[in-house]
């Protein structure tokens, strides 16, 4: 009899356990299949959700067509899943039951398979309870490489790179990463963008948040090598992540930008020293009302901060700056319009503020120029990758050429129009030996 597609729909075509299926068996490594695991994929091919069936169906045939590994940290994960959707099989047909036991054992992973996976799970718990050291790390590396998993690879890459203090990622690097960067975020992909991750040292280091997170990828160990962490978005409407800075292992966190206001206060009224080591700030203006970018600064405690970053007009600019918290910064950053009187005011605040070494200045679009002025009044102008944005910035320093020291100009850019002479010719003859031009192809 064949199984009844509302039934299936409610066993394991839940959007949790027939997703976490998908994502099971695309991680799996080069290697011989089981005929179990074959079997209950096609199991699924055959019976799945018509809004399933096209991706189960070529998923099927990729794996039929390539050798693939036993099974993955990931296949124990859904396993635990289908066992919990078992569970509920009383309530299913007959039918029903019996495809969801089916694929349940196809997917269960062996004894042996455990065993070496809990091998893994321990070098992998020595690294989060001290993310700071290599060693674990490349114990961790040889034990991936002794069962050809590429990440041993970039591990040791990586680390060989940070010891020698060079921050260029290898070709290598990159190939891999483009290769396995979705994979390797591991349970934080769905609360991440894994297109914009960072990795270190072979692990997460540098994520931008998208999504609302839940209780597992709350405490989800992953965090603990994460050192910069990049909120989306300041609507007291979007995602919250009050409760992830709070209730997550973030041993490494130094550095949170485009924290909203809202998330601000929360974080602060519910665990003041989660904010002690931040060395880094960055806060957004709320979209709509709520507290005010001055309260939200005012009830955080940032004995370390160094950086203090404005997302949003900087109207309360000079309301914040007057916080003790501010005053203790060495770096500001905002952004504006990068108008003339924009970077009349940064001269003016850098050359007020003892302690201020560096104001940054950058628009919201993607590709902003970015402005650095110092203490001794020069500005080095990043960017931007377009003619036209270029032409623009020039003209603003040779505005300023009475009132700067010197300036430096360094472009980055793939099209050869960005990158013509004539562009920065008024900049060199208003600063004469002033001015230094670094250009070179993105």
């Amino acid at each position: 009899m064949p199984v009844a597609d509302e039934d299936v729909s409610r066993a394991w075509i839940d959007p949790r356990a027939a997703f976490a299926i998908l994502e099971a068996f695309e991680a799996l490594g080069d290697g011989p299949t089981l005929p179990s695991q074959e079997r209950a994929l096609g199991q699924l091919g055959a019976t799945a959700h018509p809004a399933l069936q096209a991706r189960l169906r070529a998923l099927f045939e990729r794996v039929r067509a390539r050798p693939r590994h036993a099974l993955r940290g990931s296949l124990r994960v859904l396993a635990r899943e289908l066992t919990r959707e078992r569970a509920r099989a009383a309530s299913l047909s007959a039918d029903a039951a019996s495809l969801l036991g089916t694929i349940t054992r196809g997917v269960a992973p062996s004894s042996s398979v455990i065993e070496a996976l809990d091998g893994g799970e321990r070098l992998l718990a020595a690294i989060y309870a001290d993310p700071a050291r290599d060693e674990p790390r490349l114990v961790y590396a040889d034990w991936l490489l002794d069962r050809g998993d590429p990440r041993g690879e970039l591990i040791v890459l990586q680390c060989d790179r940070a010891r020698r203090g060079d921050e260029t990622p290898s070709a290598r690097e990159r190939e891999l990463l483009e290769a396995n960067r979705h994979l390797w975020a591991g349970g934080l992909r769905d609360t991440i963008f894994p297109s914009e991750a960072v990795f270190t040292r072979g692990f997460l280091s540098s994520v931008w948040l998208s999504s609302w997170p839940n209780d597992a990828t709350v405490g989800d160990p992953s965090w603990s090598t994460v050192e910069h962490m990049t909120c989306r978005s300041p609507d007291p409407l979007g995602p919250r992540f009050d409760r992830l800075l709070v209730d997550a292992p973030l041993r490494s966190l130094v550095a949170v930008k485009q924290l909203s206001t809202y998330d601000a206060i929360a974080v602060a009224s519910a665990r003041p020293s989660a904010s002690h080591a931040w060395t880094t700030l960055g806060l957004a203006a709320t979209m709509a009302r709520g507290p005010s970018l001055a309260e939200a600064l005012s009830a955080l405690e940032l004995p370390s901060l160094r950086r203090f970053e404005l997302w949003g007009p900087a109207r309360e600019l000079p309301e914040l700056l007057l916080q003790p918290t501010c005053l203790r910064a060495r770096e500001l950053a905002w952004t504006c319009d990068l108008s003339v009187d924009d970077l009349r005011t940064a001269l003016a605040l850098v050359g007020e503020r003892a302690t201020l070494e560096r104001i940054e200045l950058s628009r919201t679009a993607w590709d902003s120029p970015t402005v650095r002025v110092r203490r001794d009044r020069s500005v080095e102008l990043v960017g931007p990758s377009t003619r036209g944005l270029l032409v623009e910035m020039v003209q603003r320093l040779v505005a300023l050429r009475d009132e700067l020291t010197r300036v430096t100009l360094t472009v980055r850019a793939r099209a050869r129009r960005a990158r013509d002479p004539s562009l920065w010719a008024p900049l060199l003859a208003a600063y004469g030996e002033r001015a230094t031009v670094d250009v070179s192809r993105g």
